[in-house]
């Protein structure tokens, strides 16, 4: 799947967000400063702060004292973009 693809996907990874964070500043660069470089900066944004909290989120299950019923419900939300 394509970094167009996924953004099309209502559900999205971490991994995902992360990608079309990357893509979007990409973009944003050949748009020079225009406004649409402009909201393609405020969409990366977006993307990478779901990326950092789904990031977080795995990253914390390696501590000890991580709930368990909190584990699942984060696994659900940053592997398919849905809580459970």
């Amino acid at each position: 799947m394509t970094v167009t693809e996924r953004a099309a996907s209502p559900l999205m990874s971490a991994a995902d967000h992360y990608r079309q964070a990357e893509h979007l500043l990409a973009s944003s660069v050949s748009e020079g400063g225009t406004s649409l470089g402009a909201r393609h900066i405020a969409r990366a944004q977006v993307h990478a702060t779901l990326a950092l909290a789904g990031a977080t989120a795995l990253a914390a299950f390696t501590h000890p004292d991580h709930p368990t019923s909190d584990r699942a419900d984060w696994l659900a939300a940053v592997s398919t973009g849905t809580v459970r």
